[in-house]
């Protein structure tokens, strides 16, 4: 059972608080994706099939740390539940589906002038191979 399908059966009894876990905690330059990389989304995305994963392209950029999306996730969390949920939401999917850097990814959305699109379909349109867990509306 995912998590937002507990928040819904449970309702107001039950309230998910999620914590910070810095996965790269110093700063890592050069990171690059690998076929253990690919296979571990691969994998992930098999096993939860209303997630959203994505493959990324080998050698493609990994984040160097992973401080910049904890930071901004705690300032979205002081700004209120619905603008963290939706940041969440927006971090997730930055990764896991679209494959971007969120280091930098939180850089060019913190900025209004530079607008962020999607770069590849929601889940909902996206083969079955594509699918893990990051998708729009989903949660972890």
């Amino acid at each position: 059972m995912r998590l937002g399908e507990i928040e819904q059966a449970y309702g107001d009894r039950v309230r998910v608080h999620w914590r910070t876990f810095p996965l790269i905690p110093g700063e890592q330059p050069g990171r690059r994706v690998t076929e253990k990389t690919r296979e571990g989304r691969q994998r992930v995305g098999a096993e939860e099939p209303g997630a959203c994963f994505v493959p990324p392209e080998i050698d493609a950029p990994l984040p160097s740390s992973s401080i910049p999306a904890l930071t901004a996730a705690k300032c979205a969390e002081r700004q209120g539940e619905g603008a963290f949920e939706r940041f969440h939401e927006r971090l997730f999917t930055a990764h896991f589906r679209d494959n971007l850097d969120i280091g930098r990814w939180i850089w060019s959305v913190s900025r209004p002038t530079t607008p962020v699109r999607p770069t590849r379909p929601c889940c909902a349109t996206a083969p079955k191979a594509r699918r893990g867990s990051a998708c729009p509306g989903s949660r972890r």
